[in-house]
């Protein structure tokens, strides 16, 4: 489908871009900055897979990142699994505590303030079916 006159339309229709984005947590190593967003998507009709990372605190662009139908997405059921940490790893590190998860089977991240597991949230899905038809 790539060049296609229709993909621009069924991108837009089928997977919208979120309506805006919101700060979750932010560090500063040394002199590097690290800002993590999470998507908030236009309707409760859709979730965003996956977050933002940027090394600034200006909001990421809106179509940086596109959402998918909730009816595509299930409660993983995966025990997430703590990869990193800013409590013990960086004693040059500023900001908040936070750490990052992989929190599916599909091996999708995200981060969080502290040091608990993520539960229950949009951050916890994944992808029902390996394939999907677009429908009217």
């Amino acid at each position: 489908l790539t060049g296609s006159e229709y993909m621009d339309a069924v991108v837009h229709k089928y997977f919208p871009a979120p309506a805006r984005f919101q700060k979750v947590w932010n560090t500063t190593v040394g002199k590097e900055n690290l800002f993590i967003w999470r998507a908030v998507p236009a309707s409760t009709d859709y979730v965003a897979l996956g977050m933002v990372a940027t090394r600034s605190d200006q909001m990421p662009p809106v179509d940086s990142i596109r959402c998918v139908p909730r009816k595509w997405v299930k409660p993983s059921g995966f025990t997430p699994k703590r990869v990193w940490t800013n409590t013990s790893s960086s004693a040059s590190s500023t900001g908040r505590q936070g750490s990052i998860w992989i929190v599916n089977s599909m091996q999708m991240l995200a981060a969080l303030p502290g040091t608990d597991p993520p539960q229950g949230s949009d951050e916890m899905v994944e992808l029902k079916e390996a394939q999907f038809t677009l429908e009217e």
